[in-house]
């Protein structure tokens, strides 16, 4: 079904979604700030029964698995006027225009930099450009339920190609400078280490505590990382997942990615562009073909593999008479969501549909935030775009409390 659309219009760089707010980056360097509420409240006015709405489908996808909401879908009535009315809904792009007022102003990058990747992690801000990493503490108020961002301030000298966090760390991928891990202290600046993981790294990727680094496009070493219960003080919005391990080491153990395929299906063509989930790797190959592999561990082994019975769809490359090759990824529940340099595609249940055409700044998911798991941003030259995803077929989705944490 057509996904719920909210567009932005704002010239902006980047963009990313965490703790209830749209944190948004300026092509003038301005970082800020809007709450999602304030974004809502602009679309539907003081029309409280569209508000409650859409504080399902952009402010409260927990809904889809918890508690309230399986009694809520459970009743065969409410689940079928929720999908009449999303149907309904979705035939036209919701319209925002921002000002100045709507926007709480939290900094300024340094005009040199040029933004690469964003990400909230552990109540900070971080930001990726081509000659640093920066960040911004968030400073939540727990009382006065209200942000107090701290000074924007550097954290790493160099290339920030593209970044990634867990268990108290955040990893900056710096191209051929590396993959250099920084951890997050209470109340401190975060401690970047001068020594890199790796020698190359274009991104990376989570299989549980293990990690996935990306040395091109479509290659990868598999570290396997040592970790140990977590007692880091690190602060968290109150639906953040806290993290139960941290990592005491980095590859003490490294696998090169061949070493994990069994698949059979991309040995006849080149793959050029490879991702994963927590549980898959994503392979897309000159055919234009995506095979989806799990990633299997046998019970006492640590050193994994590719499942031997992967799964293809085929996206339709040689129908446009070129090879099209990914520039970056995201994954939504149930698949995941591919930019090309012309488009933006979703591929679920072996179905591949356009989200949004024309080129990206950036394109991205949330699929571990317990509020925001079925959102997709795009970032153009013009607007910021949220989706909301449909959630696919309520009956199939568990049906497991969500875990807060506490306020």
């Amino acid at each position: 079904m057509t996904p719920l659309i909210i567009r932005i219009n704002i010239a902006a760089s980047d963009a990313f979604i965490y703790a209830e707010n749209l944190f948004l980056i300026l092509k003038d360097g301005r970082v800020g700030r809007v709450t999602l509420f304030r974004i809502a409240r602009k679309v539907f006015g003081d029309d409280r029964s569209q508000e409650q709405f859409l504080r399902i489908a952009f402010l409260r996808n927990d809904y889809y698995s918890n508690t309230q909401g399986s009694m809520f879908f459970g009743i065969e009535a409410i689940a079928r006027a929720f999908e009449v009315a999303w149907h309904n809904q979705s035939s036209q792009p919701f319209e925002v225009e921002l000002s100045d007022v709507d926007v709480e102003w939290m900094g300024e990058l340094p005009h040199s930099s040029i933004v690469l990747d964003m990400r909230a992690y552990a109540m900070r801000l971080f930001i990726a450009s081509s000659d640093s990493v920066h960040e911004i503490p968030l400073n939540f108020d727990r009382e006065a339920y209200k942000f107090h961002p701290g000074k924007i301030r550097r954290v790493f000298d160099g290339s920030g190609m593209s970044l990634s966090a867990k268990g108290g760390e955040i990893l900056v991928s710096s191209g051929h400078d590396g993959l250099v891990n920084g951890t997050i202290s209470e109340g401190g600046k975060t401690r970047v280490s001068d020594r890199p993981i790796r020698e190359v790294s274009f991104r990376c990727g989570w299989n549980g505590f293990n990690l996935l680094n990306y040395f091109d496009q479509s290659h990868f070493d598999y570290l396997i990382n040592d970790t140990a219960k977590s007692d880091l003080k690190i602060e968290r919005f109150r639906v953040d997942e806290g993290p139960t391990k941290r990592i005491t080491k980095f590859g003490i153990k490294v696998l090169p990615g061949q070493s994990l395929e069994r698949i059979a299906a991309v040995q006849g063509n080149s793959v050029v562009y490879a991702f994963n989930s927590s549980s898959s790797t994503y392979m897309y190959d000159t055919s234009g073909t995506l095979t989806i592999s799990s990633i299997l561990k046998e019970k006492g082994n640590e050193i994994p593999h590719l499942s031997s019975r992967p799964k293809t769809m085929k996206m339709g490359a040689e129908k446009r008479g070129m090879i099209n090759r990914p520039v970056s990824h995201a994954i939504v529940p149930g698949g995941c969501v591919i930019e090309f340099f012309d488009r933006v595609e979703i591929c679920q249940k072996n179905k591949v549909e356009t989200l949004q055409g024309g080129a990206m700044l950036s394109t991205r998911s949330y699929i571990n935030s317990v509020r925001y798991k079925n959102l997709v941003t795009t970032v153009s030259e013009e607007a910021i775009t949220i989706f909301s995803i449909y959630p696919l077929d309520f009956t199939a989705i568990k049906r497991t409390p969500a875990i807060l944490d506490e306020v």
